[in-house]
């Protein structure tokens, strides 16, 4: 995460230069779960599908790196990160996830409307400043 945050801003400082702004997006990989051992063995049971001729390895070559960003484990332990992320400058979250529906849901119910109030408040300081 510290690497992240010294690109971040290094990349505001060189766009400051020229009267320039970046905006950033993040592409994390997020399952909830009642502990964080529970949410990264439901990841991997939603993951690894039981088809014989499924290629695990693939799959886990697209979303591996993704897991890496710490949004794995209890609800609360994973809007922690996100905000972590919105504080590095971090506008906009791509969250990665198995499209079930019950994970749909749990996502929308346990982190996104729950992070919608404090990232609004922190964004409206900056967006007041920028006008």
């Amino acid at each position: 995460m510290e690497s992240l945050r010294r690109s971040i801003e290094e990349m505001n400082r060189r766009a400051a230069r020229y009267g320039r702004r970046v905006r950033y997006a993040f592409n994390p990989f997020v399952a909830c779960g009642e502990t964080d051992d529970a949410a990264m063995a439901r990841a991997q049971r939603l993951l690894t599908p039981e088809e014989p001729d499924a290629d695990v390895r693939k799959m886990m070559s697209r979303v591996g790196p993704a897991m890496k960003a710490g949004c794995i484990g209890r609800p609360e332990k994973v809007r922690e990160q996100l905000m972590k992320y919105h504080e590095m400058g971090i506008e906009l979250f791509l969250l990665k996830f198995v499209p079930t529906v019950e994970e749909v849901r749990m996502i929308r119910d346990q982190i996104i409307d729950p992070l919608r109030r404090p990232m609004r408040q922190r964004a409206a300081p900056a967006v007041a400043a920028a006008v």
